[in-house]
C-alpha cells in the first residue's frame, strides 16, 4: 500500500462566521421541539445529528455546507435568492427571504404586482419532449426593448422551451416572421421557427446577439387554406437566457400583424409573493438537517427543505420535508422524491411518504433530516427514522439545497385572492451538514452520462467512477466485485468531496503496477503484487483541504518480475473526511 499525506490546510468556504459557529451550536436537537423559540447558544463542540447523537455513524461536521444563520444578512457567497421563474400564483421576491434574529425568515404575503407573469398571454408555452422545462419562460418588466415588458426564456437548470402561436386556414401568400431578440450565455438551441403546411423554416439566433437585434424568417410561401405555427425556441444546459420582444408575423409587404400580444404587454397581476433561497454549491452524500418552525398560515403556505438539480441527462428532487403540501392535514410532514428526467424518460415520476409530527409544526421548532448514501435515502423527523427509499439513480448528480416557502390552496387557487392570515413567516434556525469520516464507494458505481456514455453532464460525476479503456468485471477474494484491466493507458478517475481517499482492490500474484495522481499532480507508482491474493488498500492520500478532489489511476502494463501479470483490479474508493 502507498500512502500520501498532504500538508493540512483550511477547508472550503465557511458559512455564518465559522470558526465561531461551533460555539453557537445547539447541544441537543431535542431542545428544538418544545420551546417555540429559536435554539439558544450552548455547545462548544461540533453539533451532532439529531438522528445520531452518540455519533455511532462517525459523522464529521462540514463548515462548508452548514449555516447557522447568525450573521446580520444572508451569506450571498453561499446562497442566492430564488429566481422569478415558478408558478403563476406567486413570485419569489428577494425581500421575503432575510436573515435576522438567528434565523432565515421566509415570508409569504399578499402583494399584487404585474412585474412577473409565468403565463405568457396569447402564446402557447411548449416544453420540448426531451427536457423538463415548465418553468423556463415568463414575462417580466425587468427586461424590454419597447413598451414595459418582454418575454424571457431562461432557467437556472437545463431547459428546452418553445413559445408559439398557430394560425389556421391562412390565405395564400408570402409571409414573414420578424422578432427582436437578445441573447446571454451559451445555448444548444436558439432560433425562430415557422412551420407551414408541414414545412419548417428556421433562423438561428447566435449567442453573440448580445444587444437587441431584429431577426427574420423571410419569404415563407403559404398555400391557400394552410395552417402555420410560428414561434421562438431555445435550449441550454448552462442557464443561458433569450429575451424576446416586438414580434411580427404577417404577409410580406403589409403592416397587419397577425400575432396576439406581440410585444408581451398584456400582463396578469400575480397576487402573492414569497421567499426562498438555494445554495450555490451542490451537495451529495452525507446527513443534512434543519431546525424549522413553520409559519402560522395553515393551510396555504408550504415551508420546505429540499434538494434539486436538472441537467441534460438527470432531473432529480428530494423533498426532505414539506409542511402544508397536503393542505389541511394538520402537522403532516411530507417526505417525497421526484424524478423529472433520466435516460429514456422525461415527465414526472414520484414516490411519497409522510409522518405526523409529535407536536405542532407551526408553534414550535422541529428537526428535519436526510441521510443520503450510495443507493439509499433515509428521512428523519425530530431524530426518529420516518422513511427509507432505495434508488441509485439519485446518486448520479449532486443537488442544490433549497429552503423555500411556497403558496398552496386556499391562496394559490382563490379568486378573488384571499388575504386573511398573511403575511406568514417560517423560520429556519440552521442548516447543518455532516459527512461520513469514511464513506465506501464501490467501483461498480459509475457515471451514466450523455446518451448513456461516461461523458458527464453538469452536476454529474461526483463520487462515481469514470472508466476509460477495456475494464471488465472480476470477482476477487471473498466474492468482492472488482473492475480490472491490464492494458497500458487504461484509466479511471473519481471526483470526491473530502479530505482524502483510500483506493481499495486486489493485492495478489497476478497484479501489476499503476500510476496514481491527485488533482492532476505528479503521479505515484503503486505495485499491487503480493504472494497471496487479498482485498486491501492500494493507495491512500490524506490531509487534503476539505473540498473536491480527483483521484486518477492509470494502468502501466508493467509488473514486478515475480508477478504473473500486470492486472490492476479496483474494488472501490473510501472517501475520507476529518
Amino acid at each position: 500500500m502507498t500512502t500520501s499525506t498532504s500538508e493540512p490546510r483550511r477547508g472550503g468556504r465557511r458559512r455564518a462566521g465559522a470558526p465561531l459557529l461551533l460555539a453557537l451550536a445547539l447541544a441537543s436537537a431535542s431542545a428544538l421541539v418544545p420551546t417555540g423559540a429559536a435554539p439558544s447558544a450552548a455547545a462548544t463542540t461540533p453539533p451532532l445529528p439529531a438522528s445520531d447523537p452518540a455519533n455511532a455513524g462517525g459523522w464529521v461536521y462540514s463548515d462548508h455546507y452548514s449555516d447557522e444563520f447568525d450573521q446580520a444578512a444572508l451569506d450571498t457567497a453561499a446562497w442566492e435568492k430564488l429566481p422569478l421563474t415558478w408558478r403563476q400564483a406567486w413570485r419569489w421576491d428577494d425581500g421575503d427571504a432575510a436573515v435576522s434574529d438567528g434565523s432565515l425568515n421566509l415570508t409569504s404575503e399578499y402583494a399584487p404586482d404585474d412585474s412577473f407573469n409565468q403565463t405568457v398571454q396569447g402564446w402557447t408555452s411548449a416544453p420540448s419532449g426531451d427536457s423538463y422545462s415548465d418553468q423556463a419562460d415568463y414575462v417580466t418588466t425587468q427586461v424590454h426593448r419597447t413598451g414595459g415588458s418582454a418575454l424571457v426564456q431562461h432557467n437556472y437548470y437545463s431547459f428546452h422551451i418553445v413559445d408559439r402561436q398557430t394560425f389556421a386556414n391562412l390565405p395564400a401568400g408570402t409571409y414573414n416572421l420578424a422578432v427582436q431578440v437578445k441573447s446571454t450565455g451559451t445555448h444548444t438551441v436558439s432560433r425562430l421557427v415557422v412551420t407551414c403546411g408541414g414545412t419548417t423554416t428556421t433562423t438561428p439566433v447566435p449567442d453573440t446577439t448580445t444587444a437587441w437585434t431584429q431577426l427574420k424568417v423571410p419569404g415563407v410561401a403559404v398555400a391557400a387554406g394552410a395552417d402555420c405555427t410560428v414561434g421562438v425556441e431555445s435550449a441550454s444546459d448552462t442557464g443561458a437566457e433569450l429575451d424576446v420582444d416586438d414580434t411580427w408575423f404577417g404577409v410580406t409587404g403589409t403592416t397587419a400583424n397577425l400575432l396576439a400580444n406581440p410585444g408581451f404587454e398584456t400582463r396578469t397581476s400575480t397576487p402573492y409573493r414569497s421567499g426562498g433561497v438555494k445554495s450555490r454549491d451542490t451537495v451529495k452524500y452525507g446527513y443534512l438537517e434543519v431546525g424549522m418552525k413553520a409559519g402560522s398560515a395553515d393551510p396555504g403556505t408550504c415551508p420546505a427543505f429540499w434538494l434539486y438539480n436538472v441537467d441534460q441527462v438527470w432531473g432529480n428532487e428530494i423533498d426532505i420535508e414539506e409542511v402544508g403540501e397536503a393542505g389541511p392535514a394538520v402537522d403532516q410532514v411530507d417526505l417525497s422524491t421526484h424524478q423529472w428526467k433520466y435516460p429514456g424518460f422525461t415527465g414526472q415520476s414520484n414516490t411519497a411518504g409522510s409522518v405526523t409530527a409529535s407536536s405542532s409544526v407551526r408553534s414550535s421548532f422541529h428537526t428535519y433530516g436526510l441521510e443520503w448514501g450510495p443507493g439509499y435515502l433515509k428521512w428523519y423527523v425530530d431524530g426518529a427514522l420516518a422513511r427509507t427509499y432505495s434508488n441509485a439513480q439519485f446518486d448520479q448528480s449532486g443537488l442544490q439545497v433549497f429552503l423555500s416557502q411556497g403558496m398552496r390552496p386556499p391562496y394559490s387557487d382563490s379568486s378573488p385572492p384571499l388575504t386573511t392570515g398573511l403575511p406568514s413567516t417560517s423560520r429556519f434556525s440552521y442548516l447543518r451538514v455532516w459527512k461520513r469520516a469514511r464513506l465506501p464507494i464501490p467501483a461498480t458505481d459509475t457515471v451514466i452520462g450523455v446518451n448513456g456514455t461516461q461523458t458527464p453532464g453538469d452536476g454529474i460525476g461526483e463520487d462515481l467512477f469514470r472508466y476509460s479503456g477495456n475494464w471488465t468485471s472480476y470477482i476477487g477474494p471473498g466474492g468482492v466485485v472488482t473492475q480490472r484491466s491490464y492494458h497500458a493507458g487504461d484509466s479511471f478517475r473519481m471526483t470526491f468531496y473530502g479530505t482524502g481517499a483510500a483506493l481499495k482492490g486486489i493485492l495478489g500474484p497476478a497484479q501489476g503496477r499503476a500510476l496514481v495522481s491527485v488533482d492532476g499532480g505528479a503521479p505515484t507508482t503503486i505495485d499491487d503484487y503480493a504472494a497471496t491474493p487479498v482485498i486491501g488498500e492500494l493507495y491512500t492520500v490524506s490531509g487534503l483541504a476539505a473540498g473536491r478532489h480527483t483521484l486518477t489511476v492509470t494502468v502501466t502494463g508493467q509488473n514486478d518480475p515475480a508477478a504473473q501479470g500486470p492486472w490492476i483490479s479496483a474494488s472501490g474508493i473510501d472517501v475520507l473526511n476529518g
